[in-house]
């Protein structure tokens, strides 16, 4: 190996309490959100020949048996980007160089098998257009989680605020959206800081600040 080569590191211990952890299932989902950006959005120098990258999309479906509960942590793109809001359709027309969304997750967890009615909540990991999807989609009882400062930044919604990325419609079938804070975050995972909280379905689970 090369002197500057990335040496391989044992991780460091999860820090889990497993007397008092729920264990969960969690299948990642190919939303079918394929997407063709400018490698220089992302990466630094650009190589030759590699002016473009494809980026697929994923969302994440956790399931607690024990508790009978079932989240999602982000939904990638909707299936008809162009009803998306004004702010961000016109994000994708100018930044965007290809986007082919096939089909809405909702619709892949019930090709799939997965009863859309018992989601009880979906998370958005950020609110960039290709993880917030359609949540209207979803039934009522199914909260959508934010992180802090999305109210403040991002509230009211489109139309109400024309320049919101996020619609109100995204929020219309949602009668509560939580506004996470990790100022009384109890532990860490990895460097992570994590919290559980109940939902108002009394699911509690973990929200890592990744970004």
């Amino acid at each position: 190996m090369a002197n500057n080569d990335i040496k391989p590191k044992p991780h460091p211990s999860l820090n889990l309490d497993t007397s008092k952890t729920n264990t969960v299932e969690v299948h990642i989902i190919n939303t079918t959100t394929d997407i063709v950006v400018p490698a220089k959005a992302f990466v630094q120098p650009v190589q030759k020949g590699h002016e473009t990258m494809n980026m697929p999309t994923f969302s994440f479906l956790i399931e607690n048996k024990k508790l009978g509960k079932t989240i999602l942590f982000d939904l990638g793109c909707r299936e008809d980007w162009w009803n998306l809001s004004p702010a961000a359709a016109a994000s994708i027309k100018n930044g965007i160089l290809g986007l082919n969304v096939k089909k809405d997750v909702s619709e892949i967890l019930k090709e799939g098998g997965v009863d859309i009615s018992k989601v009880n909540g979906i998370v958005w990991s950020h609110w960039h257009w290709d993880h917030t999807g359609n949540p209207s989609l979803f039934p009522k009882s199914a909260d959508v989680i934010v992180g802090p400062g999305f109210k403040k930044a991002f509230l009211p919604a489109y139309p109400a605020g024309k320049d919101s990325p996020v619609l109100e419609s995204d929020f219309e079938y949602a009668s509560v959206h939580l506004n996470i804070t990790f100022a009384h975050a109890s532990y860490t995972i990895l460097a992570l800081l994590s919290l559980s909280f109940p939902t108002r379905s009394h699911f509690k689970f973990i929200i890592q600040r990744i970004c």
